[in-house]
């Protein structure tokens, strides 16, 4: 969630508040989707580590 004073900024910037919560979502999934790759990546090559 935008903190009030990026919420402020954005009215007085004329922006849509939504936009801006849109892009906060957005940022919160790729985060997560990233956060799952590096998952991915750790667990495999902790396999690939078991197996040598």
């Amino acid at each position: 969630m935008p903190s009030d004073s990026e919420i402020i900024e954005a009215v007085l910037n004329g922006n849509n508040i939504e936009e801006e919560e849109e892009e906060y979502n957005e940022s919160i999934s790729h985060n997560k989707v990233i956060s799952n790759i590096n998952n991915i990546l750790r667990f495999t090559t902790k396999s690939n580590n078991d197996v040598k």
